[in-house]
């Protein structure tokens, strides 16, 4: 039984995404599942290995030593200055398209992660906010809400 898994999309930024999707990847290998980290959208670029990647991504994969590579793990990048460049008509890649063919190449994993990015909105102006990169992907969602 494969399951594929979109967690957490945020209820806002700094909301402990990463965290609690750090656990589960750690419980689902501890239980011995073939698992795969994908954060399809990522706002916290930065560069690793010569390629760009999100921190998330890059986190996910030093602590568990996953193969993937960083294209596959974090395929699309929304930093400083990009949604300016969208509305402009400088983007032209489907970057939707960059996102599913990604998630793609996870085809024998038995558990993959995917993290939502940002806010809720963040995306949203490409088209890819949490709820429409869920959905491209065709993966569950399940909402992890923090209060003190």
């Amino acid at each position: 039984h494969r399951m594929r898994l979109s967690s957490p999309p945020p209820t806002g930024q700094n909301s402990g995404k990463t965290p609690a999707a750090r656990g589960l990847v750690e419980g689902f290998i501890r239980r011995g599942h073939h698992t795969g980290f994908m954060k399809p959208v990522g706002q916290r670029t930065v560069i690793e290995d010569g390629v760009p990647a999100d921190e998330g991504a890059v986190l996910m994969r030093a602590a568990f030593d996953l193969p993937e590579p960083y294209p596959a793990m974090s395929p699309i990048h929304i930093p400083r200055g990009f949604t300016k460049a969208y509305i402009a008509g400088e983007v032209v890649e489907d970057l939707g398209a960059r996102g599913v063919e990604a998630h793609a190449s996870f085809p024998d994993h038995d558990v993959l992660l995917v993290e939502g990015t940002g806010h809720a909105g963040v995306g949203g102006v490409v088209g890819l906010a949490n709820a429409r990169a869920a959905s491209l992907l065709r993966v569950p969602v399940a909402i992890v809400s923090f209060h003190s």
